[in-house]
């Protein structure tokens, strides 16, 4: 996936600004600059992952899905949950199915992605302080 041209130069244009605004009244060295930019960028990245998150949800997952049974699943709820990215945690919201033939529920961004999926089961684990089976998952032990 690739971010258009403008978008990123139009990102960098608001930054700058925001900076010259900030420069007439201080002195800033330059690593104090580089800390505020890492720092401001995780916060965008971060915040702009959930939101992506959640249109990918949308986009990709309708009110019915199709369950493993192959009969039609209907979204039950729709709630707000976290997940541990590189740039820290992002808070999106996803939808939930419930399968009213064979009683199944899932997520269906988590079965879609599948990368996606050890990344929501790995925070699950981190939440519940479950190093060892972290360190497990970090191995590869218990795979399905």
């Amino acid at each position: 996936m690739k971010f258009s041209t403008e978008a990123l130069k139009e990102i960098e244009k608001i930054i700058v600004s925001d900076f010259s605004e900030q420069i007439a009244g201080e002195n800033f060295k330059a690593c104090e600059l580089e800390e505020a930019l890492r720092t401001n960028i995780q916060e965008i990245v971060r915040n702009s992952f959930g939101k992506m998150l959640t249109l990918l949800d949308e986009h990709n997952h309708g009110i019915e899905v199709i369950c493993e049974c192959r009969e039609k699943g209907k979204r039950v709820s729709k709630r707000e949950t976290q997940v541990l990215g590189i740039f820290g945690w992002s808070s999106y919201r996803r939808s939930y199915y419930k399968c009213e033939v064979c009683g199944q529920n899932w997520v269906a961004l988590d079965k879609a992605e599948s990368c996606f999926g050890v990344l929501v089961w790995i925070t699950v684990l981190i939440r519940q302080k479950s190093s060892s089976l972290f360190v497990m998952a970090l191995l590869g032990y218990g795979n399905k």
